[in-house]
């Protein structure tokens, strides 16, 4: 079974959409879009009656959740119905206690309360997850360890059945490092901005043949609009 991303010409090249229990690597440059698709992809998840989890390192939850309502028409209230906010970024502006907020530092920590959304979530048809962006998690964590850590994190996320996103950002991390992400995670789409306009390649995705494909995308009326190059 696969999770559509609502994206008419992506999900007919990828058979539907993404298969259930993988998780896809999107890398590229700030700006390119990498976050409009993560948020898009959650508000077709919401539309279609399931459960999402957000990990927000770089804004805080009242910024996304406004940018997933903006994007996609729906009601504010509805989207709080739907995802689960894990808050990896107040704490940087001096918020230190709330039911999903969590240091990015302490690792223990995070995984407690990532299990804990999870949880809350497991008869309520959780199928998306999103960490926006993961490279932060750099930052404050030893290379080695941050990649160990993602590689349990994705495992717990896919034993739920869900597609994990996680957004990586070009040109933070060593060759070696993106090769590493990239065995650890199923796909990966590629973001690129050409002249003025913005281009998404489908590298590599698990039980899909004839990739690469590449696209240039736009933003129109509540719509992320894909065409083939």
């Amino acid at each position: 079974m696969k999770v559509a991303t609502g994206i008419e010409l992506l999900d007919s090249k990828l058979g539907g959409g993404i298969l259930f229990s993988t998780s896809v690597l999107l890398l590229g440059p700030p700006g390119v879009g990498k976050s409009t698709f993560c948020n898009y992809f959650i508000s077709q998840g919401i539309t279609r009656g399931e459960s999402c989890i957000y990990v927000t390192f770089n804004a805080t939850p009242e910024e996304i959740l406004t940018q997933i309502s903006s994007i996609s028409n729906l009601d504010q209230n509805v989207v709080r119905e739907k995802v689960i906010f894990l808050d990896a970024y107040s704490w940087q502006i001096g918020i230190k206690e709330g039911k999903y907020l969590v240091n990015p530092a302490d690792l223990s920590k995070f995984m407690i309360t990532l299990t804990k959304a999870m949880t809350e979530l497991h008869n309520k048809n959780l199928k998306r997850v999103v960490f926006d962006s993961f490279s932060t998690m750099f930052l404050f964590v030893p290379k080695d360890l941050c990649v160990r850590f993602l590689s349990m994190v994705l495992a717990k996320v896919k034993a739920t059945g869900s597609v994990a996103l996680v957004i990586v950002e070009e040109g933070m991390h060593d060759q070696q490092t993106i090769a590493t992400l990239n065995a650890i995670t199923d796909g990966t789409i590629k973001f690129v901005m050409q002249d003025s306009f913005r281009i998404m390649e489908i590298l590599r995705m698990k039980g899909v043949a004839g990739l690469p494909a590449r696209f240039s995308f736009s933003f129109d009326d509540h719509k992320l609009v894909l065409k083939e190059l």
